[in-house]
């Protein structure tokens, strides 16, 4: 993945707060799967022929 979409720290900290721990490979995985939510909200977008992505999109 060339750049992360989620905040690293933001994530160990939310995990953290569930008194887990999160494997540092783990932080490509989670950008991976924002990256496949907000291209399918694109899609979403597109054929409701808008270019902004709305929250009902996601």
């Amino acid at each position: 993945m060339a750049s992360m979409l989620a905040v690293k720290s933001a994530v160990g900290e939310y995990i953290k707060k569930k008194n887990m721990r999160f494997s540092g490979a783990s932080y490509d995985k989670v950008s991976e799967l924002v990256a496949k939510k907000l291209d399918m909200a694109i899609v979403r977008a597109k054929e409701n022929k808008r270019q902004t992505v709305m929250p009902y999109d996601l």
